[in-house]
């Protein structure tokens, strides 16, 4: 049965998939170019902050205790392309009737060939030399040529050439280590670096709104992001008096798998020309890397000069990409 939107009582997760199929279908229509690059933009436009339906699959995914975020996005990444190999031809359902004996074959030799070569906590870089390795020696397989030829009804080598990203395609899903590591691949870039990245931007964003919102008298706001602000008034007094100085300026930094926790850390400054001083920081913490994790603490912290009374400043470079915002608009 095909994935459809519209099921009322399907969870979350099965709407996300739904997503996910339809995206993959339109990225593998013919003629299929490069079955990697299908499947690589399928989980980039999926597995995205931006994307509602992923947001809400991550919520309803169990974990176990002390388990992360990031663990149920690989449930669902392991989950939805294991799924997805059902529904690999489904923009070339014709050129797999029409052509499914040529991929077995190719598939029944160059498997084996690759997994013997091939273990799964290898590099990518192995495996494409072993598919190289395997070509090679299938095009000088005499048995394997003869048995192509009888099955090629009457193709020219163009006509099997083309064929050759869905040659890969069917051993992607039929040949386990195949399978393994280009999934692999998909998973740490993009999945797995989007995930981050994305979560980096949020808890950035969550820590200059909270600023923005009580120095605005947004309470209720805040208290949807910081519900315990009221224990921190005098903390967040401290940064509102930077806020009220001219010319003072702020960039906000997640640092998230820290032995102490998760911290927002915002930086206040000032510019003198190419350089910035630092006034003082506020960090917040949060209790887990998860795009909706609350911040529980605030702590203003003024900074002091080194014992050696040597200014502390900071170069800001332009080829460092830092979330930056003017305070006094």
């Amino acid at each position: 049965m095909l994935p459809t939107y519209s099921q009322k009582d399907s969870t979350a997760y099965q709407r996300f998939f739904a997503r996910l199929y339809v995206t993959y279908k339109d990225f593998s229509k013919p003629p299929l170019k490069n079955h990697f690059e299908a499947l690589t933009n399928t989980a980039r436009f999926n597995f995205t902050n931006y994307n509602p339906l992923f947001r809400k699959a991550l919520k309803e995914m169990p974990l176990n205790k002390n388990e992360e975020e990031e663990m149920a996005v690989k449930k669902i990444f392991e989950r939805s392309f294991a799924d997805l190999k059902t529904f690999l031809w489904v923009s070339n359902e014709s050129v797999y009737e029409k052509n499914r004996d040529l991929f077995v074959i190719y598939n029944n030799y160059m498997c084996p060939c690759i997994t013997k070569q091939v273990k799964n906590e290898d590099r990518m870089d192995v495996m494409l030399k072993a598919v190289q390795s395997c070509v090679a020696d299938l095009t000088a397989d005499t048995a394997f040529l003869s048995k192509l030829k009888d099955n090629a009804g009457g193709k020219t080598i163009n006509e099997l050439f083309n064929l050759q990203q869905y040659t890969f395609l069917f051993s992607y899903q039929n040949c386990d280590i195949v399978n393994y590591k280009f999934n692999e691949t998909i998973w740490y870039e993009p999945v797995s670096t989007a995930y981050y990245t994305d979560l980096e931007e949020i808890k950035r964003q969550q820590g200059m709104n909270a600023l923005k919102y009580f120095k605005g008298k947004k309470f209720d706001s805040l208290a949807i992001i910081f519900p315990g602000y009221k224990k921190f008034l005098p903390e967040f007094n401290k940064v509102l008096q930077v806020l009220k100085k001219a010319g003072i300026e702020m960039h906000a930094n997640y640092m998230g798998h820290m032995d102490s926790g998760q911290e927002i850390v915002i930086s206040f400054f000032k510019k003198e020309q190419d350089y910035t001083t630092v006034t003082g920081t506020a960090v917040m913490k949060v209790p887990a890397d998860a795009f909706d994790s609350k911040i529980i603490s605030l702590k203003y912290q003024v900074y002091k000069e080194p014992e050696n009374g040597e200014e502390r400043i900071m170069e800001i470079k332009e080829d460092v990409q830092i979330s930056t915002e003017k305070i006094n608009r």
